[in-house]
């Protein structure tokens, strides 16, 4: 496993509804019950999990760097734990219904804004194993999903469901659509969260519980700056060189948000600048400036190594 351990647009439900209906008649393409990363209980913790190897690379090197200073991998963070969630997800449906199943992490489909949608973690299901929880529901909470989809697809204002809010109208199991088999898994799950007390019932909260401390954030973060082997390779040198502008301008220490003043001694003897915009107060517009003028709210536009270099602009 890579992985760590682990909607009212009419655009946005023709995205959904093309990746839905992509799959053979006996695997259904649905979505977990997942509550997304965008301000999250899950987004929080792994930022909490950032901050903590920030403060411990600080107190093992005396330093005093920020999130400012490293390159962190949200995407490929967010894939992986997204893969790690799916791969739980069997464990935490036997685990709390009794009912075994199967699921094929597909993709986390992100939406280009969060106005209508939240992340969506897409697997494959056998359709009997959907059938499956739906006969748990029916025996364990009867009732219950016909009373979930009347209230879910209830239409109200700004929201008009493309589906009957009355199971009635759904017709025969077999005949289900991907989306109307997505609604079992999040009936089941609000069983299942509606019956415990705190976040780590959830999907995503009992990944958490058992995926934390057992994989390394660091694996995610990419240090802009290190004296002892310079920068990485594939490191933009003009992003990572302005957070260190108004020392290496002005000799400005107020302002920085690295106390390594080694590390911000060797820029010093590699680079030097050529070119200075300054930003106006409201970023709209932007203007060269004297670089012996520069201060925090500049950007190094061209920049040059001292010894044996070509200009980086």
């Amino acid at each position: 496993m890579s992985s760590i351990l682990p909607a009212n647009s009419t655009s946005n439900r023709s995205e959904t509804m093309t990746k839905l209906n992509k799959t053979a008649a006996s695997v259904a393409r649905v979505y977990l019950p997942f509550s997304g990363f965008y301000e999250s209980v899950l987004s929080a913790e792994l930022d909490n999990d950032v901050t903590r190897e920030i403060e411990t690379i600080n107190e093992e090197e005396g330093l005093n760097l920020t999130s400012d200073d490293f390159d962190i991998d949200y995407s490929e963070l967010f894939e992986d734990t997204a893969e790690g969630i799916a791969e739980h997800f069997p464990y935490w449906i036997l685990k709390n219904t009794g009912v075994d199943v199967s699921a094929t992490f597909v993709e986390l489909w992100r939406p280009q804004f969060y106005n209508f949608e939240t992340d969506r973690i897409y697997c494959d299901i056998p359709r009997h194993d959907i059938q499956k929880l739906l006969t748990w529901l029916d025996t364990e909470h009867s009732g219950y999903f016909r009373e979930y989809v009347r209230k879910t697809l209830e239409p109200c204002s700004g929201f008009i469901p493309l589906y009957s809010n009355n199971l009635t109208d759904w017709g025969d199991f077999d005949k289900w659509d991907n989306v109307q088999l997505s609604q079992v898994l999040e009936a089941v799950s609000s069983v299942i969260t509606g019956n415990g007390d705190s976040w780590y019932d959830t999907l995503e909260g009992d990944y958490w519980d058992q995926a934390a401390g057992n994989y390394s954030i660091s694996d995610y973060m990419t240090r802009l700056y290190n004296p002892e082997t310079g920068l990485p390779a594939d490191m933009n040198v003009l992003y990572c060189l302005s957070f260190y502008l108004p020392y290496l301008v002005n000799g400005d220490t107020d302002n920085l948000t690295v106390g390594d003043m080694e590390a911000l001694q060797k820029f010093e003897e590699e680079w030097e600048f050529i070119d200075v915009i300054r930003k106006s107060v409201d970023n709209s517009e932007y203007r060269r400036c004297d670089i012996s003028g520069a201060y925090g709210d500049c950007e190094p536009i061209a920049v040059k190594p001292r010894h044996n270099g070509q200009e980086v602009a």
